[in-house]
């Protein structure tokens, strides 16, 4: 999940991304006020990609649990 997390972020496949969080998630994120629900958790894809800022690769480090 941690790989489809950040291509899905890389790609900006938003639907995609969506389907990693519960329906009922909540989280608070260190950049926001309040915490905040799943209708939020792309905010910071979208605010970036806003800025013409883009994810031009990214690299999971550690060996995989078994």
């Amino acid at each position: 999940m941690e790989q489809a997390y950040w291509k899905y972020a890389k790609e900006m496949e938003l639907d995609k991304y969506l389907t990693l969080w519960h329906a009922s998630f909540v989280g608070w994120p260190k950049s926001y006020p309040s915490p905040s629900g799943k209708d939020q958790i792309t905010n910071w894809l979208t605010g970036a990609a806003s800025k013409g800022l883009t994810m031009k690769s990214y690299e999971l480090v550690g060996r995989p649990l078994r």
